[in-house]
């Protein structure tokens, strides 16, 4: 899927994105550099993932 559509969505500090199923795969995601943030606080990013070992073979 290919689309020039860009949504810009600002998050709160303390928010969390869910990015399930194909998102990761059908949409482009960054995070916007802002220079006062980067130069007073340090960023931090977490990625919880969950893998499956019950899989048939």
């Amino acid at each position: 899927m290919r689309s020039d559509t860009a949504y810009h969505v600002r998050l709160e500090n303390g928010s969390v994105v869910i990015m399930a199923g194909d998102t990761q795969k059908n949409y482009l995601h960054q995070i916007t550099k802002e220079n006062y943030i980067s130069k007073h606080y340090p960023r931090v990013s977490l990625t919880f993932r969950v893998h499956k070992t019950d899989l048939e073979k």
